[in-house]
């Protein structure tokens, strides 16, 4: 199953910042290029025609004074109210083994909306560009409705919807909120969490991007981030309907083995922000009349009881991996539909 782990930054992210990931934080390794693998939240216009060796970050004291001008823009990234956001999305990774290569990209929009028990995105991938420079239709889509991180896949015979718990109902956590959450999207981040888990400076003005103000985040030692990638890069709008907020977003990425092996960018076009977006854009369905699509829910392990063991199931039996099963299919419990059966995330 694909996951948003590495890839999202919210979407995206968003990104979706690596952002789409599995509940239980076990993500799918980045070790090896992958094969028409999905990218799971948002990238940008162009090949990265090279990429940085910047040494491993070191630690500083997060109280430690900060420059005057990054403390002010983090400042207005936080102070900046976002109810809602519909951009296009410009979504590619750079692999460093092919530095001669162009990248593979992927177009297509996010929708994301603020709201209660917690924010809501989509992103829906349109298109596929190759390095060949041949372009595909995709029809490719990650969610998350506020509970279950949703990802569709339509690509040749394959036609697949996997509905993955990743929050409970009662879950009082933030899975937006960077160090805590699964979806650490670029919008609504507090100033105190970004300089808990980064280090932030200003860098030189982009030429291909001016009127936009560059810092970068470089993770500190023992953070989550310090083992997933080596700097983030945000290009924050002055002006315009996107003025204080992240228009792009470039990731240096390690694999697990702390190396660094690619650089993801994510570019938001034709921002449109707080313009209102209906609750019936975030849901994942099957199409009417279409067949040969699967679709499987995945829902999260039973909490530990005191001691380590599981807890048992309503039937009284153990709480441990069972088959997954696709809707439809008669799982254990003897109810159709039922997700009770399917295979937690390890």
């Amino acid at each position: 199953m694909n996951c948003m782990a590495r890839n999202l930054p919210g979407v995206v992210v968003l990104a979706m910042l690596a952002l789409p990931v599995r509940a239980d934080e076990t993500i799918q390794a980045a070790d090896a290029k992958p094969q028409g693998a999905a990218p799971a939240a948002v990238p940008p216009t162009g090949s990265v025609t090279t990429l940085p060796a910047d040494a491993a970050p070191q630690s500083r004291p997060a109280d430690a004074a900060i420059d005057p001008r990054v403390d002010q823009l983090l400042s207005r990234l936080e102070d900046r109210r976002v109810r809602d956001v519909r951009a296009r999305v410009n979504w590619s990774r750079q692999y460093v083994v092919d530095i001669d290569s162009k990248p593979e990209t992927r177009l297509g929009e996010i929708h994301y909306r603020d709201g209660e028990p917690t924010p809501k995105f989509l992103v829906s991938f349109e298109k596929l560009i190759h390095p060949s420079g041949r372009v595909d239709a995709l029809n490719e889509k990650h969610m998350f409705d506020g509970e279950y991180y949703v990802e569709l896949q339509a690509r040749d015979q394959t036609r697949t919807i996997t509905r993955t718990q990743v929050r409970r109902p009662d879950d009082k956590s933030n899975p937006f909120r960077i160090g805590e959450g699964h979806f650490p999207l670029p919008w609504g981040q507090r100033k105190a969490d970004i300089l808990r888990e980064y280090e932030v400076s200003l860098q030189d003005e982009d030429p291909a991007l001016a009127g936009h103000d560059r810092v970068r985040l470089t993770p500190r030692k023992g953070t989550r981030g310090y083992t997933r990638h080596r700097w983030v890069d945000f290009w924050i709008a002055r002006s315009g309907d996107a003025a204080g907020l992240p228009i792009q977003v470039r990731v240096a990425e390690l694999d697990p083995t702390g190396t660094f092996n690619a650089v993801l960018t994510v570019r938001f076009d034709e921002p449109r922000v707080n313009s209102g977006i209906s609750d019936s854009v975030f849901r994942i369905e099957k199409p009417a009349g279409e067949s040969g699509w699967t679709e499987e829910v995945v829902p999260l392990r039973d909490p530990p009881r005191e001691g380590g063991a599981a807890a048992p199931r309503e039937d009284g039996s153990s709480a441990g991996p069972a088959p997954r099963q696709g809707r439809g299919a008669t799982p254990a419990s003897g109810a159709p539909d039922s997700p009770a059966a399917s295979t937690p995330p390890e």
